[in-house]
């Protein structure tokens, strides 16, 4: 589990999450 495959898939996982709370946050106001 620790390959670097898996820690750039998980960074990138949770870079998307934090843009797609933003861009919603964003639609409802």
């Amino acid at each position: 589990m620790e390959e670097p495959v898996f820690s750039s898939l998980s960074v990138f996982a949770a870079l998307v999450l934090i843009v797609l709370n933003g861009f919603f946050v964003a639609a409802e106001f």
